[in-house]
Formats: C-alpha cells, structure tokens, sequence
C-alpha cells in the first residue's frame, strides 16, 4: 500500500539526470506553504523529501531543536533564533524556510 509516483516530471530531474534548479525550488516553495509544522519529524520528512528531489545533503549547522529542548531555552531566556518564535510550529516552519533558503544559495 505504498502511494505511485506521479508520472510527470516533478522529481526535479530531466531525463538525463539534470537538475533543475528552479522547478525543485518551486517544490520545495510550495510544500512549505502546505505543510503544518507540528513536530520535529514534519521538518525531517521534509528535508529528507528534498534531499531525495536534490539528490545531495545541505544541511543547516544549526541543529533542530526538539520540543522540549525549545521550551527549555525559551524558559531560560536565551535570546537566539530559536527562541524568537512565539510558538514552537513558528520555529519549526522558520526552520524549514531557512533551511530551503540555504538548499539553494
């Protein structure tokens, strides 16, 4: 019961292998703006999904907090880019955002 691939050529790969830059951004645009990010797992599906599109691994240096490692900075008042977040899903879809933003620069 696994789900089949579209057919069309959304894999960001021509039939040579190329990648295009632009259409596997346009992917990866528009499954920020329809995932809700709950959990951990929904930014490490999703980067896994565009490292599996991209076919390398970029990573961000900064590591991905978990839930309780992020309310355990904000209880402590650490002043970082996690903890600019009102609530921890901001910080997750900022997290993915800047990690798409740093895929492709």
């Amino acid at each position: 019961g696994g789900y089949i691939n579209n057919t069309d050529n959304t894999d960001g790969t021509t039939g040579g292998g190329e990648v295009f830059g632009p259409s596997l951004k346009y992917w990866a645009v528009g499954e920020l703006e329809n995932i809700d990010f709950e959990s951990e797992a929904d930014v490490t599906d999703f980067l896994a999904k565009l490292d599996d599109k991209a076919g390398y691994g970029k990573q961000l240096d900064v590591p991905l907090l978990t839930s309780a490692q992020w309310k355990k900075a904000k209880k402590s008042g650490q002043k970082d880019y996690a903890t600019q977040f009102s609530s921890y899903s901001q910080y997750l879809k900022a997290y993915a955002t800047d990690a798409v933003d740093f895929y492709f620069s």
